[in-house]
């Protein structure tokens, strides 16, 4: 079966694409998302309060990008995002951003995690 997106969690468990519909991930404990992306080869959605799911797509936002999306019109798939000690945080980034069920970064995204740390490095020394 062809992955599409797979969840990371704080238990260090995942839940993807293979395994059922959107609706049926684990709802609480999100450290990141990762999805194919037709531009970018995939991204890496990470440190968000809230993910969820619009336009065959997981997106990732604060408590403000939240209410927009909740009081947008239909149904609505929403997973909520956890705080978690840092090395295990690190932990579970690495083997996201190292999942090879999604091939190669083919360029970098705005919504993508690396790209923001790569920002944040070289914009607030």
């Amino acid at each position: 079966m062809n992955i599409t997106w797979r969840i990371y969690y704080g238990d260090k468990s995942t839940f993807d694409s293979s395994m059922g519909e959107p609706a049926d991930a684990p709802t609480t404990g999100v450290i990141c998302i990762v999805q194919k992306h037709p531009d970018y080869g995939f991204i890496v959605s990470a440190m968000k309060d809230f993910y969820w799911w619009a336009s065959n797509e997981w997106w990732g936002s604060d408590e403000a990008g939240y209410w927009q999306y909740m009081f947008s019109p239909g149904a609505k798939i929403v997973k909520f995002g956890v705080s978690v000690p840092t090395p295990l945080f690190n932990e579970i980034m690495a083997k996201a951003t190292e999942d090879r069920d999604f091939g190669v970064k083919s360029a970098k995204s705005l919504r993508d995690y690396d790209y923001l740390q790569e920002w944040t490095r070289e914009n607030t020394r």
